[in-house]
């Protein structure tokens, strides 16, 4: 009885131990996400007012995460998303001062892009498994980036707003706009109340932030987390954006 007891406890350990961690998923994934081309493509320029809601496709240049990627990352959906909202956090001042140069530079057409590292492939994981466990960290993030925008820069106006602006990053969109689209999709995911309000096309200024921000704060003081759809609300099959 010993000996089984003690075998049973010994294969336990062994699938503990065999059993990657969210975190150890998470990062196998953003190193080698699968899906890679020769072409090297660059993304497409995108207007600097525009502002995609409700979650936006990836101009790839060189790789793309895969569905039987995306399958192993929704089996630990919930660890997954909480290390996404640790790396948020501790990725923030480098991506605010990526933020604040870009926007100095398209205001003034002065400075260079920024090297800092972007969160595109985290942005992905979240819109693919409704991460809304990681809206308060997107939050924080957004107010951060907010504050060195470009509509609330005393710079140079610019001659022609809405000419395409240079490359960007990976996506062909500001940090800041791309945070504001993930955050406008995880609440359509979670139905939240006003969403209906959010109408395409939409611009990216003071206005349509303040209203993606008000309509988040809403969600986040009114529902209770054991309330959120979360995994539920997840398509059926992983999204290649």
């Amino acid at each position: 009885m010993v000996k089984r007891i003690s075998l049973l406890m010994l294969l336990l350990s062994w699938a503990a131990v065999a059993e990657p961690s969210p975190k150890d998923v998470l990062e196998a994934v953003l190193k080698d996400p699968g899906g890679y081309s020769q072409m090297c493509a660059m993304p497409e320029p995108k207007p600097r007012t525009e502002l995609p809601l409700f979650g936006y496709k990836r101009d790839w240049r060189d790789s793309w995460i895969t569905v039987e990627n995306f399958r192993k990352l929704r089996a630990q959906r919930v660890g997954v998303v909480k290390e996404v909202a640790r790396r948020l956090e501790n990725s923030l001042p480098g991506l605010v001062k990526k933020a604040q140069a870009e926007a100095i530079r398209l205001k003034t057409g002065k400075g260079q892009t920024s090297s800092q590292p972007n969160l595109e492939l985290e942005y992905m994981v979240l819109l693919d498994l409704n991460g809304v466990e990681a809206l308060p960290a997107l939050m924080h993030l957004e107010r951060k980036l907010n504050e060195v925008a470009i509509y609330n820069l005393p710079a140079k106006k610019l001659e022609a707003p809405d000419d395409p602006p240079d490359f960007y990053g990976p996506g062909g969109y500001l940090d800041h706009v791309q945070v504001l689209s993930v955050i406008s999709a995880i609440l359509r995911s979670e139905q939240a109340r006003g969403i209906d309000q959010l109408k395409e096309p939409a611009r990216y200024d003071r206005q349509h932030r303040d209203q993606i921000v008000a309509l988040a704060n809403r969600f986040l003081e009114t529902t209770r987390p054991e309330n959120y759809r979360a995994g539920k609300a997840m398509a059926k099959e992983p999204t290649i954006r």
